[in-house]
């Protein structure tokens, strides 16, 4: 199933569609599981406690792990929309500023 959302800029205010699939979204999160596994944690402990390394070792994981999978940087874009989306729904709360630019070596 495909969903489309209404987004608008938080600086220029302008506004676009942006679809996502929800099996996309399921395939992701099934990802973060497996990659939990692999460093014997479980998800919502991972988010508690979660810091940029973390993200970080995720992306090497996801990138070591699917090698002709995942063809374009969009779909990297997509993996840590919804690495924020599922952060947000498991804490209550976004990336403090300081990690979110920790991750994205800004």
């Amino acid at each position: 199933m495909i969903i489309r959302r209404r987004v608008t800029d938080r600086c220029g205010g302008n506004s676009r569609d942006e679809f996502f699939s929800l099996s996309s979204e399921a395939e992701i999160i099934d990802s973060l599981s497996r990659f939990c596994v692999i460093i014997d944690d479980f998800p919502k402990h991972l988010f508690k406690n979660l810091k940029a390394e973390n993200v970080k070792a995720f992306f090497d994981w996801i990138e070591d792990n699917y090698v002709g999978k995942i063809k374009a940087g969009s779909a990297l874009s997509n993996y840590w929309r919804v690495l924020k989306r599922f952060y947000v729904r498991e804490t209550g709360r976004p990336f403090d500023e300081s990690m979110r630019l920790d991750c994205l070596n800004v």
